[in-house]
């Protein structure tokens, strides 16, 4: 009897899930949530297609938008790029779609990087994140958040509009500001708990934040964690 054993290197198949909706159109600063989380997706995309890796797209708002299945060839890497480019139109965001679009596309175990404010009802989200964890994906939340989101650091009394919605409600920051974080903090806080029963990583960017430094913080911590999905498989 002879047991007959081979390794074959593989490729990660990785897909980038873009948040499109208009919320990540905010930005206190001189640029906005969107600007930091296409860059941020960008250099995702070349890191990864410069380690062989095969990269795929999808972005999204109510419903699935631009998608590049994972490739890894020539010109494949600049379609990624150039549709990251596309503006935030849709009115809100909704994990679902996206996910049900990834999924019938295939069952193949990857790498998923979902880009997002995430400032969406945790009952929304829980689903479609049990649906990818399920499926043996390697799943990474990349939560893309402005300062004024986080700290509340408004003075003076202001009109909020609600970007998804149009709607606008005047304010006094100082008298709203604690009920606004005890809300955000305990939104995080449930946030957190879903992707670890899950076993789903989740990483809070700050636009306010260097992006290599936010990088640096975040590849630290996976690689602390361990690889999910195997880049070699044997039989």
């Amino acid at each position: 009897t002879f047991i007959r054993k081979f390794r074959e290197e593989t490729n990660l198949r990785c897909h980038l899930l873009l948040d499109l909706s208009r919320s990540m159109s905010y930005g206190s600063l001189t640029y906005t949530k969107l600007e930091y989380a296409r860059t941020l997706a960008a250099t995702l995309a070349v890191f990864l297609y410069q380690q062989g890796d095969e990269i795929g797209l999808l972005t999204y708002d109510e419903v699935p938008r631009d998608y590049l299945p994972p490739r890894h060839r020539s010109g494949h890497l600049h379609a990624v790029l150039a549709a990251l480019s596309r503006p935030a139109e849709g009115k809100s965001a909704a994990l679902h779609s996206p996910v049900e679009a990834i999924l019938s596309r295939g069952r193949m175990r990857g790498l998923m990087f979902v880009i997002s404010d995430f400032l969406t009802p945790l009952d929304e989200l829980k689903a479609p994140l049990a649906s990818l964890a399920a499926c043996g994906h390697d799943v990474t939340l990349l939560q893309t958040l402005d300062p004024a989101e986080i700290s509340f650091n408004f003075d003076d009394s202001v009109n909020f509009e609600d970007l998804e919605s149009g709607q606008v409600l005047p304010a006094n920051p100082t008298s709203a500001r604690a009920g606004y974080l005890r809300k955000f903090n305990a939104h995080q806080q449930g946030l957190k708990s879903l992707c670890d029963s899950l076993g789903i990583i989740h990483h809070m960017l700050s636009t306010d934040q260097p992006l290599e430094s936010s990088l640096h913080t975040y590849l630290s911590d996976r690689l602390g964690r361990g690889p999910q999905v195997a880049r070699t498989r044997s039989h």
